[in-house]
């Protein structure tokens, strides 16, 4: 239990840190943290976020940390995506 509550708290305290560097930017208004969203692939390692419009209902943009996906072709890298729903924009 330790071990997960240590890792938990280092994943909030990394998303504190992340809302802090939005807010300077002055994006703390458009920023909603929830806890509940999660990305239906297992290649993510880290953050996942959606992008939303209002009037919508559905997230139109999705992506995230996916750390580990490159090792699958051999190369070791930090990577950030993301996918846009051009279906749903439309």
């Amino acid at each position: 239990l330790k071990k997960q509550s240590d890792r938990t708290a280092r994943a909030l305290d990394y998303l504190e840190q992340l809302y802090g560097e939005l807010k300077k930017l002055g994006l703390a208004d458009r920023i909603s943290v929830d806890l509940g969203v999660v990305r239906d692939l297992d290649y993510y390692t880290g953050t996942v976020f959606e992008a939303l419009v209002p009037g919508t209902g559905k997230p139109v943009v999705g992506g995230g940390r996916y750390d580990r996906l490159y090792q699958v072709y051999g190369t070791e890298m930090s990577a950030t995506g993301l996918a846009l729903e051009i279906d749903r924009v439309f």
